[in-house]
C-alpha cells in the first residue's frame, strides 16, 4: 500500500512537472503572438503612413503634371529661349516624380502582402494555442487516474514538445521585421527630403516666372511710350508741313508718310506680340491686375487709333 502511495505521489509529481513546462511553452507561445501582434501593428502603421505619403506625392505630381500641360500648351503658341530650359526641368523633374510614384505603389503592395502574412501567421499560433489549451484541460480531467493521465501526459509531451509544429523562422521574426522598419524609415526620410527639394526648387522657379513677366511689363509700357512719342513727333512735323509751301507738302509728303506709317506698323506690331507673350506668361505665375492689363490695352488701342487717324488724315490731304 505505501508503494503504490508513493508510485501515485511520483505520477503526481511527474505530471505536474510537466504541466509546468507545458504551461511556460504556452507563456513562450503567447509571448511570441504578443510580438507578432505588435509588428503588425507597425506595419500597419507604417503603411497607413506610406498610403499619406503616396497621396500627397501624388497630388504633386498632379498639380506638376497640369503645370507642363499648360506650359506646353502655351509655348506652342510663342518659343522662349528664357523659357525652354526652366521647361526642360519640370518635364525632367515630372519624370523623376512619376517614377517614385510607381516605387512607393511597389513598396506598398509589397507591406500589404507582409501584413496578410503576419496575421496568417498570428491566426496559426491562436488556433495552435487554443487546441494545446483543450488538451491540457482534457489532462485535468482525469489527474484522480494515474494511468491515463500520464498517458495523455506523454501524448502531450509528443505533441507540443517532441514533434514542435512551430515555424522555427518565428524567432528571427522581430529582427527581420525591425530591419524593415528601420529601411522603410530612411525611405520616408529620403521621399521627404525630395519633396522639400521640389518645393525649393517650385518656388526658385516662380520667382524667376514672375521676373520675367515684371520685365516683360516693364517693356511694354517702355514700347507704348515710344509708340506715343513718336506718333507726337509725326502729328507735328505734319503741322510744320501744313504750314510751310503748299507746293512743297505735295511733293514731299508722300515718303513721309510711308516711312511713318511703316515705323507706326511695325511698333505696334511688337508691342501685341509682347502683350500677348505677357499674357500667358503671367498666368504660369500670379493672376495680372486688371487695372495694368485694361491699361495696356487701353495704350495699345489708343495706339493703333492714333496711327490709324493719321493714315486716314495723310489719305485724305493726298
Amino acid at each position: 500500500m505505501e508503494n503504490l502511495q508513493g508510485k501515485v505521489e511520483d505520477l503526481e509529481y511527474k505530471s505536474t512537472e510537466k504541466q509546468n513546462r507545458l504551461q511556460m511553452t504556452v507563456e513562450e507561445q503567447k509571448e511570441v503572438i504578443r510580438t507578432l501582434k505588435a509588428d503588425l501593428i507597425r506595419s500597419n502603421e507604417e503603411r497607413e503612413s506610406l498610403t499619406v505619403q503616396l497621396r500627397e506625392n501624388k497630388a504633386f505630381a498632379e498639380e506638376y503634371r497640369n503645370i507642363m500641360k499648360e506650359i506646353e500648351r502655351r509655348h506652342s503658341l510663342k518659343k522662349n529661349k528664357n523659357i525652354n530650359p526652366q521647361m526642360h526641368k519640370l518635364i525632367c523633374h515630372n519624370t523623376v516624380l512619376m517614377e517614385k510614384l510607381d516605387q512607393s505603389k511597389i513598396l506598398i503592395d509589397t507591406e500589404k502582402a507582409n501584413s496578410k502574412q503576419l496575421q496568417t501567421q498570428c491566426q496559426q499560433l491562436q488556433t495552435y494555442i487554443r487546441r494545446f489549451e483543450e488538451d491540457l484541460q482534457a489532462c485535468t480531467s482525469v489527474i484522480t487516474e494515474p494511468k491515463e493521465l500520464k498517458h495523455k501526459v506523454a501524448t502531450l509531451k509528443s505533441i507540443y514538445l517532441d514533434n514542435r509544429k512551430i515555424d522555427p523562422s518565428l524567432d528571427n521574426l522581430e529582427t527581420k521585421y525591425q530591419s524593415k522598419i528601420r529601411a522603410q524609415e530612411q525611405k520616408i526620410a529620403r521621399l521627404m527630403r525630395i519633396k522639400k527639394n521640389d518645393e525649393n526648387i517650385r518656388k526658385r522657379l516662380e520667382q524667376k516666372l514672375s521676373a520675367t513677366v515684371s520685365t516683360f511689363t516693364k517693356r511694354e509700357k517702355k514700347y507704348i511710350k515710344l509708340l506715343q512719342v513718336e506718333i507726337y513727333k509725326t502729328k507735328q512735323m505734319e503741322k510744320e508741313l501744313e504750314k510751310a509751301n503748299p507746293t512743297v507738302e505735295n511733293a514731299h509728303v508722300t515718303p513721309l508718310e510711308n516711312s511713318t506709317r511703316s515705323a507706326c506698323s511695325s511698333i505696334t506690331t511688337e508691342v501685341d506680340e509682347e502683350v500677348q507673350f505677357n499674357k500667358w506668361d503671367s498666368d504660369l505665375s500670379e493672376p495680372p491686375d486688371p487695372g495694368e492689363t485694361d491699361e495696356g490695352n487701353t495704350e495699345s488701342f489708343t495706339s493703333h487709333q492714333m496711327c490709324g487717324t493719321s493714315a486716314s488724315e495723310n489719305s485724305i490731304q493726298d
